[in-house]
């Protein structure tokens, strides 16, 4: 565990490979030593969590001082990866497949008896075994291997050792991850701290905390409350040493403390209420203090099914939000998995409703810079490398939502940026010989969410436009159209078309009169934009020039990410394109931000579209303004 850091790969419940998000030094502890029936063990502290099955079923969350007070039998459910950092899955079944062969089976039982008189071949098939989820174990000269039994036993806890000890936090859902001899354990959360601080800051106004399950909802918020606040250092009492426990009950799911010295009796309504959103929440008591709702959504499978979606929106506006009571508070904490789970629709709600009662912090783990926002100083970091890895192992979607925290919806997708041609825009020359002339257009915006998008492309005679630029900002037209002109300018344009709508036709005219002024020779135009329906119908009409198909008349060509890195602007439209989505933009309730996307159709169709290809003219004037 020492040689652990954030950004560690480590196998989580179901198999899968996670992230080490959070590392917690816990200064030199006592360590024990749980062991199993099948002769692995593991070291950890008193404060360590394990999610244990008891002998009639039930699973708990405990953790390593209740399992050594605790009189009942436990068992460590069998995790067996998907993935390993030694070797495939198919090479270690192959080595089962052997072993099997080899092995002696126990007569009615699936169970197999491997002898050998080398221990390096028995912890060998020992390893194997147990990395695919079953249980092994090595008595003298001979494994033992039963493939019935689903679970090990801890048959011991002991105290062996003081050391440096750290606990950690990981991105998995179940938060659960594999430690040594594969054996499935629990990390912290960072979110209980804030519950524990509410908690002792106002324990007499009720909050509630609401996660995807019941059972989340009991590891993450009522036994890391109870752990936090009744901590063996007793730094919790430290902060809070007028907080005392009225009441608790592990299997209602409530905390209930106050600050009273005098007051003895319970609350009539609790402290605290820890629910899952898949049980019932009506008829629990109202939050006037905080309510908490963590990971609403379980993963990114669920959040794919837009009828699930569609009930848990109805579900949390119907019962949950009118829970809330009074000055009550709602901190909604997760991952944006897409534009329809609870939390990216109340997003989009108080943005366009009542903005002045949002507050948003949503972290990417990727800046503009294609950096990373983790690469701490100070040793526990998420590297710039490690979200590259993430990015090219990942699906396009996943990533988006999981690293970079853009929610969007995968069926509908129109584009995808693997599928794009791209060139180096920071070695990028002109090749004279083929080189026509430098054409935009400009969706103009007005302030508000819009962007004005201003994409530039260089035309080649063969079709081919690397797109050079993209103007893509916001503001009002005194600052955007210095900008504009200044763009014109610099990249050599002598064509652009202006959206007309709104204005936009008086904005084109205001550019030309700047253009004039510094002497700059460019056709400038406007059209007007049609409705959103035959907008998308634009947008649909060009995909085979904005993916670069081969089969186009002119196909776009964009930047890699690397040849771009650190230009907000640039990265931000190709992130806006890559999210547009089809079915989105089909309901007419449904708001999108499509700037990028449209503008790139609108290059397509008005000035790409209207243009017959020609021979190079040498001349800054373009073809367009002499009629040919």
């Amino acid at each position: 565990m020492g040689e652990v850091k954030v950004g560690t790969r480590v196998i989580g419940a179901d198999g899968k490979a996670c992230n080490v998000t959070g590392v917690f030094p816990k200064g030199i502890k006592d360590v024990y030593r749980v062991e199993f029936n099948d002769g692995t063990y593991v070291d950890c502290g008193l404060e360590h969590l394990w999610e244990v099955q008891t002998s009639d079923g039930r699973v708990e969350v405990l953790n390593t001082k209740q399992l050594i007070e605790s009189e009942e039998d436990y068992y460590i459910r069998l995790v067996g990866p998907t993935e390993n950092i030694y070797n495939t899955i198919e090479k270690r079944q192959k080595k089962l497949r052997e072993f099997v062969n080899y092995s002696q089976k126990i007569y009615l039982k699936d169970m197999y008896i491997y002898t050998s008189d080398s221990i390096s071949i028995l912890e060998e098939y020992a390893e194997c075994i147990r990395s695919l989820g079953h249980l092994a174990c090595i008595k003298g000269n001979q494994l033992l291997v039963d493939f019935e039994t689903k679970e090990k036993k801890i048959i011991n806890i002991t105290k062996v050792r003081q050391e440096e000890c750290q606990c950690i936090m990981v991105d998995h859902p179940e938060h659960l991850y594999v430690t040594d001899g594969y054996t499935l354990t629990h990390n912290t959360e960072v979110s209980k701290r804030f519950l524990a601080w509410s908690l002792g800051n106002n324990p007499d106004s009720p909050s509630m905390f609401v996660s995807y399950s019941a059972a989340i909802a009991k590891d993450k918020g009522f036994i890391g409350i109870d752990a936090l606040v009744h901590d063996d250092m007793g730094n919790y009492s430290k902060i809070f040493p007028k907080l005392h426990e009225l009441y608790r009950s592990a299997q209602d799911m409530v905390l209930d403390f106050s600050n009273d010295s005098n007051r003895k009796r319970a609350h009539s309504e609790y402290s605290m209420y820890f629910v899952g959103f898949d049980g019932s929440i009506t008829g629990r008591t109202r939050a006037h203090n905080i309510l908490y709702a963590d990971d609403l959504v379980k993963d990114i499978e669920e959040a794919s099914n837009k009828d699930i979606m569609d009930k848990k929106w109805v579900e949390f506006t119907g019962t949950l939000k009118k829970r809330m009571q009074g000055q009550c508070k709602m901190l909604l904490v997760g991952t944006m998995f897409s534009i329809n789970d609870p939390l990216t629709r109340t997003i989009n709600y108080y943005r366009e409703h009542e903005p002045e009662r949002l507050i948003e912090i949503r972290i990417p783990g990727l800046n503009e810079n294609d950096e990373s926002n983790f690469n701490y100083k100070y040793g526990f970091a998420i590297t710039t490398e490690m979200f590259h890895e993430d990015r090219d192992l990942m699906d396009p979607v996943s990533f988006s939502c999981l690293i970079q925290q853009n929610p969007i919806e995968r069926a509908g997708l129109l584009f995808f940026e693997e599928e794009f041609k791209k060139f180096d825009l920071s070695t990028y020359k002109r090749n004279e010989e083929e080189y026509q002339r430098t054409v935009a257009t400009c969706d103009v915006a007005w302030g508000g969410d819009d962007h004005l998008s201003m994409p530039i492309v260089d035309e080649y005679s063969n079709g081919d436009c690397p797109l050079v630029h993209w103007l893509f900002i916001q503001g009002d037209k005194d600052t955007t159209i210095p900008m504009v002109v200044d763009a014109i300018i610099m990249y050599g344009v002598t064509y652009i078309c202006f959206e007309a709508n709104n204005g936009g036709d008086m904005y084109a005219e205001a550019v030309e009169r700047e253009l004039k002024k510094r002497k700059y020779v460019c056709y400038v135009t406007s059209k007007k934009s049609p409705t959103n329906k035959s907008k998308l119908d634009r947008i649909l009409a060009s995909q085979g020039f904005i993916r670069g198909v081969d089969a186009s008349e002119y196909r776009l060509i964009i930047p890699t990410r690397e040849s771009i890195k650190g230009n907000k602007q640039f990265n931000e439209a190709l992130n806006e394109t890559f999210a547009f989505n089809q079915s989105t933009a089909k309901n007419v309730r449904a708001k999108q931000h499509d700037d990028a996307p449209d503008s790139l159709s609108m290059l397509a169709s008005n000035v790409l579209g209207i243009q017959a290809k020609v021979g190079r003219v040498s001349s800054t004037v373009s073809r367009d303004m002499l009629g040919i």
